[in-house]
């Protein structure tokens, strides 16, 4: 069934067959036909909400691997920026892992793991310059959290080397040893 002309015409009659022939063999085909639609006209919420009822109603589909990898790919949509609600940037990395677990050799497991390498680095470049801030207000104990964060969680990323840099600067050095007294002074 081609998705029709008239696009809410065309959703509609698709979600009727699917309604009412949920298991039949063309059934999971048109649904991610369906969910794919909304992706390419950019309806990511709509989307969103396909690839999630696809996921759950056809676990061992063909499809549903891509269809995994398509629901993180419209949480990153919806992600606007580290400055913004994280909740989008965290389901998509939920939804990228889990698609790796699945599908270790899967088509798309390298550009999973680039985008969470990506969301890994935004993340410990956010923190550092939340650092830097509160180095800059006078508050070193507060942006050593951050510092020591970033080289706990992002040990490989080039963050964590400018953290680490900028903890040594903050963190005075360990006092000496008391020195012993002298044996021919007593």
């Amino acid at each position: 069934v081609p998705i029709l002309s008239g696009h809410s015409t065309g959703v509609e009659l698709m979600r009727k067959v699917l309604a009412k022939y949920p298991y039949e063999e063309f059934a999971d085909e048109y649904d991610f036909l369906l969910a794919n639609h909304f992706f390419d006209r950019g309806d990511y919420d709509e989307a969103t909400l396909e690839f999630e009822q696809f996921v759950k109603t056809y676990p061992t589909s063909e499809w549903a691997p891509t269809a995994q990898f398509q629901l993180a790919q419209c949480h990153l949509h919806a992600h606007q920026g580290l400055e913004y609600d994280p909740r989008p940037m965290e389901k998509a990395r939920a939804t990228l892992e889990k698609y790796i677990e699945k599908n270790p050799h899967g088509d798309k497991v390298k550009e999973a793991e680039a985008t969470l390498a990506q969301l890994d680095n935004d993340v410990a470049r956010k923190d550092f310059q939340t650092a830097l801030f509160y180095r800059k207000k006078g508050k070193p104990k507060s942006a050593l959290i951050y510092l020591r964060g970033i080289v706990a969680q992002h040990p490989g990323s080039p963050w964590a080397i400018q953290a680490q840099e900028v903890i040594e600067e903050l963190e005075p050095p360990p006092p000496p040893p008391p020195e012993a007294p002298d044996a021919d002074a007593v």
